[in-house]
């Protein structure tokens, strides 16, 4: 029953030939001639007869003899696609005008070069010097157009026809066209002979002087449309491994030539092969810094360079170096010469696979005085988040060089946060307290609490002050109640710095509890009045923890007491109290809490003011005065009269205790606000002390404070706006003789200054040129105005 099946389809096959491939292929001829089709259907078609292959080839070669000019050319290209070599005499015969001159479908010259494009598609083993024999020989016809010349002369150059030499050697002299150079150069590649290359050095070497006596110089002798055929050139020899090659890589680098990424790929993996003589003549040349033209260049072939390019580059960092600590042994201070090129190579070189096995393998190997090239190739390797960057990292951490190990730790949080902890874990005992601060800093700023939280607990029972203050930050990021206990711990610490970080942190922990939500929840509510109970009792001892909560107070109050219920009440009345502490880091603590909106009322403000009355700490007064500026709005006329001559002594304390602000800033700012209500007070008590600072300065020469009085009393002037102080306010600049009074100065004389002024301005020898005329310009427009 099968067997009768098969005969049936055979016989059904050979009386119903398929015709609809021919049909379709014939379709899409006459298409290609359409005066109506798109350019897009014209393509569509040849693709549609191209995939049909040698099924289509019949009825496309039928189609070199159509009557309309365009399909013989698109038939022609076609039989190149289709790729069957039956095609090639048939394309040969047409390449010349003279083979069917009056016949039906001659080949002009449209058809003549689709021809030639259509054999370069079909140029093999088997028919390249057939195509090139013939081609050659259309190609010494006379009166050839430029187009006709260069298809043959390109399908020559696919054909490397041995037999066109001479005339491709004559397409390469300068006098020729450039597009032709290129394809005689094309051939000259392909022909892979020893007169071929020699061929294409000569064109690389050809020179001519320009200029003459001492601006005489070499330069090459090709016109300036032919350096893309130079490159192809020079490519083609560097991929060759040709000694020549690489001479005139190096030649065409110096030149400041820059090469395309794409070209610089192909050209690294050529140019491979020259091995270390090509990586030391790239050094060389930006190592000498009248070859900067060429740095660029050198720099974008040295990152394909690999491995070599890494050991040349430890070699030149370390001849940096070496110049570095001779020039110490000589009392000079020389840089590294070579830094910025070193630093540069390698941060390319970073992004190759191979490059950064050979800087691990560097890495592991450098000996103990090798600090700063390590931590230069450590830098590099963990730019990225490569596995040698991971790999480098762990090596650092458990390296005898203290200084290794703390540039790991930091390499760690930025690339590896939260991983490979079993790494760190040694160091949590580690000898050295150095590294122990180091981690505990860093753990504390990871950005996975809860996976360093061990670590963390470890390290808060260390016996260095230091270390367990630094821990508190990261272990008031987790979210478990069982951390409270553990921060009672810390708020009982021995250490008031401890107690204080520990109560900053703690801050975070309550935060992060969510207390102020679900407040009917029974659990919720046992936990918050446990807090509260242990915020008093902190709160009550005066001590590190107290000052902790003082400090944060703003974010307790937010979360605990935000209903503002009887425990808020007391405990907030707690740290009011500490704006009369006996102690000035309370009274400057609460007085920073003072600041803004959230903590103000008369009672507060009138503990503000008594406690500024007696204050003599330079940091709480800077606190107070700060709070007092914020709120003047808010005192009572009483207290603002009060207040006047108590900021005006602080005008001269431009230094405070600690490394906060000096009070100096902050009462020139309360003085410019108080000025506003009480004018008159505030005039004369700033008029007498700046008065009184230039005196002293003219007795006695001017001293910090009295520098300092002077420039913020004109400040305050300005701020006032205070118009009458122009006399004082030149006689300042003359007799203290300070840049912060010259500043202030000028800035009150632009405002203040009239023309009448302007002599005894003039006369100031310390005010420059440029400070005088801006002045006087102020002063001659207000004049203006004023008329």
């Amino acid at each position: 029953m099968i067997r009768a099946m098969e005969r049936f389809w055979i016989a059904v096959l050979f009386l119903f030939p398929i015709t609809g491939l021919h049909a379709g292929t014939s379709e899409d001829i006459e298409l290609l001639g359409s005066d109506t089709a798109t350019s897009d259907e014209k393509n569509d078609a040849m693709d549609r007869i191209a995939e049909k292959g040698a099924e289509a080839y019949d009825d496309v070669l039928k189609g070199l003899s159509n009557e309309k000019e365009s399909i013989r050319a698109s038939c022609a290209r076609l039989l190149g696609s289709i790729g069957d070599v039956r095609a090639v005499d048939a394309l040969l015969e047409r390449t010349s005008p003279a083979a069917s001159e009056g016949q039906k479908g001659e080949a002009s010259e449209i058809v003549r070069a689709a021809c030639v494009q259509g054999l370069t598609r079909l140029i093999n083993a088997d028919t390249k010097r057939r195509i090139g024999e013939k081609l050659f020989e259309r190609l010494k016809a006379e009166n050839l157009s430029a187009s006709e010349t260069f298809v043959l002369a390109s399908a020559i150059a696919d054909t490397a026809y041995d037999g066109a030499f001479e005339r491709m050697e004559q397409l390469l002299k300068p006098e020729g066209d450039p597009g032709l150079g290129a394809c005689a150069a094309r051939y000259m590649i392909k022909l892979d002979s020893s007169r071929g290359w020699n061929a294409l050095v000569a064109l690389c070497d050809a020179k001519k002087t320009e200029g003459e006596g001492d601006k005489a110089k070499e330069v090459w002798s090709y016109p300036k449309s032919w350096e893309p055929v130079r490159r192809i050139a020079v490519l083609a020899l560097v991929k060759s491994k040709r000694s020549e090659g690489m001479r005139l890589l190096l030649a065409e680098i110096e030149d400041g030539e820059r090469f395309e990424d794409v070209v610089m790929d192909e050209l690294a993996s050529a140019a491979s092969g020259y091995g270390s003589g090509l990586v030391r003549a790239l050094v060389d040349l930006l190592k000498n810094k009248e070859k900067n033209r060429a740095h660029n260049a050198c720099h974008q072939l040295l990152a394909k360079l690999g491995a070599p390019a890494v050991e040349a580059m430890v070699a030149l960092s370390r001849e940096g170096l070496a110049v570095v600590a001779k020039a110490k042994e000589e009392g000079k201070d020389e840089p590294d010469p070579y830094k910025s090129i070193v630093g540069r190579a390698l941060s390319d070189l970073e992004k190759d696979d191979a490059a950064r096995r050979a800087m691990l393998d560097v890495y592991r190997n450098l000996g103990a005085g090798d600090t700063e090239l390590r931590e230069t190739l450590l830098n590099t390797l963990v730019s990225s988040s490569s596995p040698e960057a991971r790999l480098a990292i762990l090596d650092g951490l458990s390296s005898a060089n203290i200084d290794f190990v703390k540039s790991a730790i930091d390499s760690w949080k930025r690339n590896l946060d939260g991983r490979d902890l079993d790494r760190l874990t040694p160091l949590a005992s580690h000898g050295d307290k150095a590294i122990r601060l180091k981690l505990a800093e860093t753990l504390a700023g990871s950005r996975f609490p809860e996976r360093v939280r061990p670590l963390l607990m470890s390290l808060s029972r260390d016996t260095e002050d230091d270390i367990r203050t630094a821990v508190w930050q990261g272990l008031g990021k987790g979210q478990d109640q069982a951390l409270i206990d553990e921060f009672e711990r810390g708020l009982g610490d021995s250490s008031d710095a401890v107690k204080s970080a520990a109560a900053r942190a703690f801050d975070t922990l309550i935060t992060n509890l969510k207390l102020d939500e679900d407040k009917d929840d029974k659990e919720k509510k046992e936990l918050r009045k446990r807090i509260v109970g242990i915020v008093r009792t902190y709160l009550a001892k005066n001590d590190g923890a107290s000052l902790g909560i003082i400090e944060e107070y703003k974010e307790y109050h937010r979360t605990l007491f935000k209903d503002d219920d009887a425990d808020g009440e007391e405990v907030t009345g707690m740290v009011k109290a500490a704006m009369t502490s006996s102690e000035a880091r309370f009274r400057a603590a609460a007085a920073k809490l003072y600041r803004g909106r959230d903590f103000w009322d008369k009672d507060w403000t009138s503990a503000l003011v008594q406690a500024f009355k007696s204050e003599s700490d330079a940091t709480a007064a800077e606190a107070q005065l700060g709070a007092l500026g914020d709120k003047y709005k808010d005192l009572e006329d009483a207290q603002r009269k009060e207040l006047v001559p108590l900021a005006v002594k602080w005008l001269g304390k431009d230094k405070a205790d600690d490394k906060s602000a000096p009070p100096a800033k902050q009462a020139a700012n309360l003085l410019g606000e108080l000025g506003n209500a009480e004018k008159g007070k505030c005039y004369a008590e700033v008029y007498e002390a700046v008065k009184g600072a230039v005196e002293n300065a003219v007795r006695g020469g001017s001293g910090p404070e009295q520098v300092a009085v002077t420039a913020n009393g004109i400040e305050v002037f300005t701020k006032m706006k205070a118009g009458g102080m122009v006399k004082l306010v030149i006689e300042a600049v003359e007799k203290v003789k300070d840049n912060d009074v010259e500043r202030t100065a000028k800035k009150y004389l632009s405002d203040y200054a009239t023309n009448a002024d302007l002599p005894a301005i003039d006369a100031l020898s310390t005010l420059n040129k440029s400070a005088k005329e801006s002045i006087r310009r102020e002063a001659e427009k207000r004049e203006s105005r004023s008329n």
